[in-house]
């Protein structure tokens, strides 16, 4: 996983920060507690002539500055007062404004001819910046008063900056003479660093806990990196770069960030510059500049409080968990979940920009994890809620990946594939299967991914997606080349096509208990019985292009994603009630539903808890926890519960008592337990009722020295009153 350590573009480190942060800090960590729990990513754009602000992931822009802004080039963040700082080549001024782009003002006016790079000296209350016009890299507090000259040498023309500040030195490129050169933060004891194989090295940011300085050149179109003394140099990235300015780093996440001023794009990749990906901010035109402050705390329980705020009093194990998130605690069936949340239900999906991802599926605004990134082309999706684990295709990389629920522990299970897309769990048998969509076939292994065999051997099929009823031990999918829903045997034997005439389908999801399959087709979801019978429309919207389909079945939904409307929605099982979930995503397509069953709704999954009977009803919601209503003991059709005798086959409304036999030996129709000449037919033909045929009430001898008590028969009278009262409910 990555590493945990705080860290921006200029390095903002708590050792050095002040202890009288403004605004709301909680943890006194210089960091305001907004942008503590959020990260941030600034970006200056000259071509648009605005400031962008995202959070860390990049996926949605939180606030954008754009109003007179001229030609802005660098940017820097004060996290400890939550301001933006700018540098504006085109109206030679340095400005700030808070993060929401309130309160904007310019803040050094004077002997600025053209200023790019900027960087705040974090607890320090001061800034540098360099001057391409002047030549000169000038320090001001962060009002913009005290403007001092701290390097100026007439041979070289600094341009991007950043700051160390535990190690008090300042990083700064150069271009005329190319350098990337440092100084102190007074600019003395000034070192050239790297002076060869440099063309025009641009944006600079730096690393203090490895001791490592990015940069980026326009001239070689690259990216590199080398330790602070200039050694050990590597280029990072030389492919599909085109004007490679701003640099910044993510070192909570072991990121990279970049923006391309040809292009219009910001990038990111691991910091030895593999996994490059899109970061997906639209509508740049000629970003220059970038600034990255990391997620510096964590917030388990969603209430935008740091979680170190509020250990005191909440913090049992005293393991620095919060205990409403601490696994130790709250995690009965040890799959790496908090049983509140696996109660509550969360949604899983894939997202074809490179993000595995989920959120919550009952909160009103859902929060969204990215618990994968660099994931590439991720595609089909499921959950082994018992194992604690999510599995997922990739179409690229032609792999089979699985990981905890929380993200982490990623493995390669299967590779080699060729463009693997669906993929459904039997987690009762072990295994996977997947569609390997490029050859035309379905494989299957466990879970591990190993002993990997191919179904429907001699069959040409086409999958769109797959769905696995484990209790019935079928395999259903849809078939996009002739649109039809079809059903095997798990081991790819006895297909039978279910319905035909289909258009496009290409998801999939069972309700095996209810007895219905779904499925979306082109601009359509459908259900229809196990058999086929009886296809209903369910939702049908002509935009409507899903690639994936998940049930919630404790609360009655259906999710899809619409990948070309980069959203997820909802629905009752039945069409009604469509709900928008999420928007803006990047290009959904599997989708899963991890919910367990809390019939008693106490955040607790039904399999943590005491079942008695074992009849797969926890004893907190069963009428009866001592009888299980599954159970049939004498194999007589009749289970348990409802069975008077269950442990005698012959008989389950016993008229004599179990395990004596309902015998009428002389066939007048009376019992011989109770027939007072059970060797004699009725001989009462007057009427006169002597002898009596039938006992009088009270403990008297049968014929056949079998008694039936008064109790025995309160007994097995209360007892079918019970089992009627039963079926009522049960009706």
């Amino acid at each position: 996983m990555p590493r945990k350590r705080l860290g921006t573009a200029v390095c903002i480190l708590v050792s050095v920060l002040s202890s009288a942060a403004r605004g709301e800090d909680c943890n006194a960590n210089g960091v305001l507690d907004e942008i503590d729990l959020s990260g941030v990513i600034l970006w200056t754009d000259a071509g648009s002539g605005g400031i962008g602000r995202s959070d860390i992931r990049g996926d949605q822009v939180v606030d954008e500055i754009t109003g007179g802004l001229g030609h802005p080039l660098g940017v820097a963040l004060d996290p400890e007062n939550g301001k933006v700082y700018w540098t504006d080549a085109e109206a030679n001024v340095i400005r700030r404004a808070n993060l929401d782009g309130s309160e904007l003002e310019d803040v050094v006016t004077e002997g600025l001819e053209s200023p790019f790079g900027i960087a705040i000296l974090p607890g320090l209350g001061k800034m540098v910046w360099t001057d391409t016009g002047t030549g000169k890299i000038q320090r001001a507090n962060l009002d913009g008063s005290g403007v001092t000259d701290l390097f100026l040498d007439g041979f070289s023309i600094p341009v991007g900056i950043a700051v160390d500040p535990v190690g008090g030195r300042m990083y700064w490129t150069s271009f005329g003479n190319p350098k990337i050169r440092r100084a102190d933060l007074n600019g003395n004891v000034v070192e050239d660093l790297v002076t060869f194989g440099l063309s025009e090295p641009r944006g600079i940011a730096v690393d203090p806990d490895e001791f490592k300085m990015y940069w980026t050149d326009i001239g070689t179109q690259s990216i590199h990196r080398a330790d602070f003394d200039g050694t050990d140099r590597e280029t990072l990235i030389d492919e599909n770069l085109s004007v490679p300015i701003g640099i910044g780093l993510d070192l909570a996440a072991d990121k990279l960030l970049w923006v391309d001023s040809g292009v219009g794009t910001m990038k990111r990749a691991d910091l030895d510059g593999s996994n490059v990906e899109f970061v997906a901010i639209s509508g740049l035109s000629a970003p220059t500049s970038i600034a990255v402050l990391s997620v510096q705390s964590s917030d388990c329980n969603r209430n935008a409080i740091p979680d170190e705020c509020e250990l005191v009093g909440n913090d049992v194990n005293d393991n620095g968990v919060l205990d409403a998130c601490d696994l130790e605690l709250h995690d009965c069936n040890n799959n790496r979940e908090i049983d509140a949340v696996e109660t509550a239900g969360r949604i899983y999906w894939a997202e074809f920009a490179g993000r595995v991802r989920r959120a919550e599926l009952d909160a009103a605004d859902p929060q969204i994890l990215d618990m994968v990134e660099s994931a590439s082309n991720p595609d089909g999706i499921a959950i082994d809620v018992e194992g604690g684990k999510v599995y997922w295709t990739n179409v690229i990389t032609d792999k089979i990946q699985r990981a905890d629920l929380d993200g982490s522990n990623v493995e390669d299970l299967v590779t080699g594939l060729i463009t693997p897309r669906a993929i459904a769990l039997d987690t009762l048998g072990g295994r996977m299967n997947w569609v390997d969509s490029s050859a035309t076939h379905v494989q299957r292994a466990r879970l591990d991914g190993s002993f990997i065999e191919p179904l429907f051997d001699g069959e040409s099929v086409r999958p769109g997606g797959l769905a696995i009823d484990v209790a019935g031990r079928k395999l259903y999918w849809v078939e996009l080349d002739d649109g039809a829903l079809r059903r095997s045997d798990l081991d790819g034997v006895n297909i039978e096509t279910l319905v035909s005439g289909l258009s496009s389908p290409s998801a999939i999801a069972l309700d095996a208990p209810g007895g219905k399959v779904y499925w979306a087709d082109r601009g359509v979801i459908q259900r229809a019985d196990l058999n086929g019978a009886n296809v209903e429309d369910l939702v049908t919207a002509d935009s409507l292009r899903s690639r994936g389909l998940a049930l919630d079945l404790v609360n009655g939904k259906i999710y899809w994603t619409e990948f070309q409307q980069n959203t997820i929605k909802r629905a009752d099982l039945d069409g009604g009630n469509v709900e928008l979930i999420a928007e803006e995503l990047g290009a959904p397509i599997g989708i899963a539903v991890l919910r367990t069953p809390d019939c008693d709704s106490d955040g607790i999954p039904d399999s943590c808890q005491a079942d008695g009977d074992d009849d797969g009803i926890i004893d907190a919601c069963d009428d009866d926890p001592d009888v299980n209503g599954s159970i049939d003991s004498d194999g007589d059709g009749v289970v348990d519960e409802d069975d008077g005798c269950p442990a005698d086959a012959a008989k389950n409304e016993p008229a004599c008592g179990c395990g004596v036999e309902d015998a009428d030996a002389d066939g007048d129709g009376q019992f011989d337990c109770v027939d007072i000449d059970a060797d004699a037919p009725n001989d009462d033909t007057d009427g006169a009722g002597e002898p009596a045929d039938v006992l009088p009430a009270g403990d008297v001898p049968c014929g056949t020295g079998v008694s039936l008590s008064p109790m025995l028969a309160m007994l097995t009278a209360a007892k079918r009153r019970k089992r009627s009262r039963r079926r009522n409910q049960r009706e």
